[in-house]
């Protein structure tokens, strides 16, 4: 839907009613675990709302801590979802602002500020109650518990960074390190490099492994299934191998985005 409401607004050159769905779209992908696809979409919105900072301003800077947040850094993340509350504040959009208080007590829990988190969830608390929403309670509840056990589930493609990730996806379309390069306009070297970082991470020695996890990964997106994955193995590998287990081999795949 966010991507029908972005492709329409770029037709028609519409701009104040796309600005509901950029904290959404965000949201959507890093929910079905693609960080890069939620990178790229904030860009094209970013760029069709750009001077309408008075009107898209608040959801702009939302969606860029919900990035930052989830590929880092935490400071950065902080100080936009920080923005992000004020500004929502400032234009009296409470629903949006506390959902703003939810994502920066989250960054505060990453953070080891457990005071700071608790403050927010006291306020959300309270306003959730005010009006029965279900769904603020609910993720109160949810960074309440993860409080309590001092900490918070990653996102699951930790331990990589979001554009390892990207690689290993593209890994288990079976592409080459060369495939890889051209497709995210990298160097040759670096793709490579990328390559032994991720298999050093998942601690594993085959693409094949790469690609089982990254399968998985993937399938827990689609299903809408949160939370990590467990590590490669040889036997998930056995049984979603994908591409050749020498490194910089396999066969050519397009990679579909969905």
């Amino acid at each position: 839907h966010c991507e029908e409401a972005l492709a329409l607004a770029e037709s028609t050159g519409e701009r104040a009613l796309l600005v509901p769905f950029v904290v959404t779209a965000v949201r959507a992908a890093l929910a079905a675990h693609r960080p890069d696809e939620a990178e790229r979409w904030l860009g094209r919105a970013r760029e069709h709302l750009r001077g309408w900072d008075a009107v898209a301003g608040a959801a702009l800077v939302h969606a860029e801590g919900l990035l930052s947040l989830a590929t880092g850094p935490l400071t950065s993340a902080r100080e936009e979802l920080e923005a992000a509350v004020r500004s929502w504040g400032e234009r009296h959009r409470t629903w949006e602002a506390s959902w703003a208080r939810l994502d920066l007590a989250q960054c505060h829990l990453r953070s080891n500020r457990f005071a700071d988190a608790a403050v927010l969830l006291a306020e959300v608390r309270s306003f959730a109650d005010g009006v029965g929403s279900e769904p603020l309670s609910g993720r109160v509840d949810e960074l309440a518990r993860a409080a309590r056990g001092r900490g918070l589930v990653e996102e699951p493609w930790r331990p990589l960074t979001a554009r390892e990730f990207e690689v290993a996806r593209l890994i288990a379309g079976g592409m080459t390190n060369g495939e890889i390069a051209d497709e995210l306009s990298i160097a040759p070297k670096t793709a490579s490099a990328h390559v032994e970082h991720i298999l050093a991470k998942l601690g594993v020695t085959r693409r094949a492994e790469v690609a089982a996890w990254a399968a998985t990964i993937a399938a827990a997106g689609a299903s809408g299934v949160g939370g990590p994955a467990a590590p490669a193995t040889a036997s998930m590998a056995g049984a979603t191998a994908v591409g050749r287990d020498h490194i910089g081999q396999g066969p050519p795949a397009s990679i579909r985005a969905h």
